[in-house]
């Protein structure tokens, strides 16, 4: 897997995925998903600042931050 011979920690995923959504709803607006009902809730972590800037965007475009981890992470990852 490129992740672990590149030795990139899981963080340093989440954060990317998260700084991408934060660059993306500057320039078009964000579809945010819904996570889905039947799944498990998980906690991972990301820098201060960008949660910081995670919540400011939840805030500004009414959505829950959850929301916007989980549509980060699905655009990221398509």
């Amino acid at each position: 897997m490129k992740a672990v011979q590149d030795d990139v920690l899981m963080q340093e995923v989440f954060d990317e995925a998260m700084e991408k959504l934060i660059a993306d709803r500057k320039i078009k607006k964000i579809q945010y998903l819904a996570s889905p009902r039947e799944g498990k809730s998980r906690s991972f972590w990301l820098r201060d600042s960008i949660l910081a800037e995670v919540q400011s965007a939840a805030e500004q475009d009414d959505v829950p931050v959850n929301r916007v981890e989980y549509t980060a992470l699905v655009r990221f990852f398509e």
